[in-house]
């Protein structure tokens, strides 16, 4: 069976909706069902919900000391209680399962197809094609327009139980989401040192030996880092 897992093509808002829509399992630890309907953000009442993570031991230990989510709490008035493994994160997602302390969503669950099928035949988790066709039309338009997308994130019993990550790169095709694999330079740095924006490698190298050796946080120091990244 192909991969139907990867993580979420979506907002975080429209993530909010969907588990407010589907909170109310069986299982006694998840957000209880508010019976909210026809859901639109800001909520007049806050809500909370409870979804498990996995992030970097570099990131803040609570994801809602991020900014990205101090204001979509604002702008939902929905609080998130976040479970954040930072390592392990297979085996203790598994140990809350096995002990059926359940959020309502697992954000970026590392699942596997077998995992999937298991949960889903177990009641851990619900399949989610209703809610999809409901609440978001842009990913549902995709699924319809490419059937191929479609039976790759269909389970073999019909049901689709995780949101996909969707990349239509190469020939004759264009990314139809923004990828993280960008590159970025110093604007202010290069106004700074009256030079243009580099397009050949050989401009790139003089960009950077300038910004490493003209103290451009005036503190008297060849210090500054002229190029990082992540892996």
């Amino acid at each position: 069976m192909r991969s139907f897992k990867k993580v979420a093509l979506l907002s975080v808002a429209t993530l909010f909706t969907l588990a407010l829509v589907a909170c109310g399992s069986s299982s006694s630890t998840s957000s209880p069902d508010y019976k909210l309907k026809d859901v639109s953000f800001p909520l007049k009442d806050k809500v909370s919900l409870k979804i498990v993570t996995s992030s970097s031991t570099l990131a803040p230990e609570d994801p809602n000391n991020k900014l990205i989510y101090k204001r979509l709490e604002k702008d939902t008035n929905v609080h998130i209680d976040w479970t954040n493994y930072t390592n392990d994160y297979a085996e203790k997602r598994n140990l809350d399962i096995s002990s059926g302390d359940l959020p309502d969503v697992f954000w970026n669950a590392a699942a596997s197809d077998v995992d999937l099928m298991s949960w889903a035949e177990d009641g851990v988790i619900v399949p989610v094609e209703d809610l999809i066709k409901d609440y978001m039309p842009n990913l549902q338009k995709v699924l319809d327009e490419n059937s191929e997308y479609k039976s790759m994130v269909t389970a073999p019993d019909g049901h689709i139980y995780s949101l996909p990550w969707i990349e239509e790169l190469g020939a004759g095709k264009k990314s139809i989401h923004s990828v993280n694999d960008m590159a970025f330079i110093n604007q202010e740095w290069l106004d700074k040192l009256g030079l243009k924006m580099p397009t050949t490698t050989d401009e790139l190298i003089t960009v950077l030996k300038a910004f490493k050796e003209k103290d451009l946080n005036g503190n008297g120091k060849a210090d500054e880092i002229p190029i990082s990244f992540i892996n």
